[in-house]
């Protein structure tokens, strides 16, 4: 999600715009987050799921810090996020 916005908080509350109060841990069923990134892959920046997660995000201006910050965390996120859709669907 950074990387289609950089001015979006997506490392600190965008992560919790997938809360979910039906889970222990407040993460979304595999499946939908399987949906949602397959819509964001489709679709980018102008894809519904992109629309509704940054309608759940506070917009910031970001310092330079705060940005070497994001970018880092942004890595890690791609590359948790391309290990987990390396496995099948419905894998855990």
């Amino acid at each position: 999600m950074a990387g289609l916005d950089s001015t979006g908080d997506w490392m600190g509350r965008g992560a919790r715009a997938l809360d979910n109060p039906h889970t222990d841990t407040g993460e979304e069923s595999l499946e939908k987050l399987y949906d949602l990134l397959d819509n964001l892959k489709e679709g980018g920046g102008r894809s519904r799921a992109f629309r509704a997660l940054k309608g759940r995000i506070f917009l910031k201006q970001m310092d330079p810090p705060q940005k070497l910050f994001h970018i880092a965390c942004t890595i890690t996120l791609t590359a948790k996020v391309s290990k987990a859709t390396s496995s099948p669907r419905g894998a855990v």
